[in-house]
């Protein structure tokens, strides 16, 4: 999905996910991205390709219209198939984490808590044990934005005693995760990252893990991280974005009121856990090919090699609300229009769906 966000940026265009992922090679790509380029040219001004059709009883979460709500209606419908595949496959009930997971390299790791042996997708669990870190989270209001199969919810509820909301585009993934993830500290719903449906100053802490690569609006998201935030709150994030984009993040925090606090690159450890899971975790999706091999970053596939070649980041940023600073108070009007991948871009993974 990190491949859509780029076509988007560079050439004003866009593609819907399900076919982008099923072109394997550079070259059925490019062919892609001229037919692509040639629609949008005999098309009407100011109309959107037409994203993957969505079930008009579907809830309503996205906001806004033009380029950006066809990218998060397609990177829906994404998400909701990943959600369905998984029910196929039968591994689907202990599918929690779809992220690419992180691997110790003996360097700097910042996880308080150790993944228990046996754990399902425990290099998954692992990187959310990364994100978290050193936050104290105890009794803490929590929203974990892209939450997908509900993983970093529920390990947040269980071993940190956080009361967690989980957030995503994907009603499919929403509806998993009402089902499997009962509690008295958890709670779904569906919703837009770019338009979170919560009041101002709610949260302790929000969550966002692998899933912002897929919203059109970057700026709209922070904007609605910082509002949602009490006063003190923290902001946990780690994705794999451009290393121009990261740049953004960085430029965009401050003056939305949001203090740089720590930031660390973990691109090796992530690769280091393609390497060693993404091959045996696209067995688990029925019909496995091109397309999920680019979603689980499976080496050889796209966006590994844009990781191995240093193009892409994957790093961690731990950011504070502090009093007043900012313009983030009040919420941001319009559509979501700038640049990212779609809302939840992996979502379920994610931004939808968002956080694997």
């Amino acid at each position: 999905m990190q491949v859509a966000s780029e076509i988007r940026d560079s050439f004003q265009i866009e593609l819907p996910v399900l076919k982008l992922f099923q072109a394997p090679t550079i070259g059925e790509l490019a062919v892609l991205v001229d037919t692509a380029e040639t629609s949008s040219a005999a098309a009407p001004a100011g109309l959107p390709i037409a994203p993957a059709p969505v079930s008009a009883s579907a809830p309503q979460a996205i906001v806004g219209d033009g380029a950006g709500a066809a990218a998060k209606a397609s990177y829906r419908e994404f998400y909701d198939d990943v959600t369905r595949r998984l029910e196929r496959s039968g591994v689907g009930e202990a599918s929690f984490f779809l992220n690419y997971g992180y691997l110790s390299l003996g360097g700097i790791d910042e996880a308080r808590l150790e993944v228990p042996e046996g754990t399902f997708n425990p290099s998954s669990v692992r990187l959310a044990l990364e994100l978290i870190g050193p936050t104290e989270l105890v009794g803490r209001r929590v929203l974990d934005v892209g939450c997908g199969r509900g993983g970093t919810v529920s390990l947040l509820a269980d071993r940190f005693e956080a009361l967690v909301t989980g957030v995503d585009l994907s009603p499919e993934a929403v509806a998993f995760c009402r089902r499997v993830h009962v509690g008295p500290n958890v709670g779904f719903e569906v919703g837009d990252a770019e338009h979170l449906p919560f009041d101002d100053a709610t949260f302790d802490a929000v969550t966002n893990i692998e899933s912002s690569h897929t919203y059109p609006n970057l700026r709209a998201f922070l904007a609605e991280v910082r509002r949602v935030l009490k006063t003190g709150g923290w902001f946990l994030y780690t994705d794999l974005l451009p290393v121009q984009r990261w740049a953004e993040v960085r430029a965009l925090l401050g003056p939305l009121g949001l203090t740089l606090a720590s930031e660390r690159e973990i691109t090796a450890n992530v690769l280091a856990s393609c390497d060693l899971v993404a091959s045996t975790r696209a067995q688990a999706f029925d019909q496995p090919g091109a397309l999920i091999d680019n979603f689980l970053a499976v080496p050889g596939s796209a966006v590994y090699e844009q990781m191995h070649s240093g193009a892409w980041e994957y790093r961690i940023v731990r950011a504070k609300r502090e009093r007043g600073a900012g313009s983030g108070g009040a919420r941001e009007r319009g559509s979501a229009g700038a640049g990212e991948r779609g809302s939840g871009e992996r979502g379920a993974r994610d931004g939808g769906e968002g956080s694997r």
